[in-house]
């Protein structure tokens, strides 16, 4: 098991943390784009144009090797 800090995308508040992690942390890598989410936000202002990833566009930062 490893602990460490997570960052989120923008400021804002907690909406949500996903409690079903508690039990089960392997799911952060095996799905981590369904149940592995690891919390909601409700951003406080609006989010940064274009700094943000979805998951296409961060696989093709990645490159092939990924």
């Amino acid at each position: 098991k490893t602990v460490a800090d997570v960052y989120a995308p923008a400021a804002g508040s907690l909406v949500e943390a996903n409690a079903e992690l508690k039990n089960h942390p392997e799911l952060v890598n095996q799905d981590p784009y369904g149940r592995g989410w690891l919390f909601r936000l409700r951003p406080s202002g609006p989010l940064p144009d274009g700094d943000l990833l979805d998951p296409a566009g961060y696989r093709a930062l990645l490159g092939p090797e990924a």
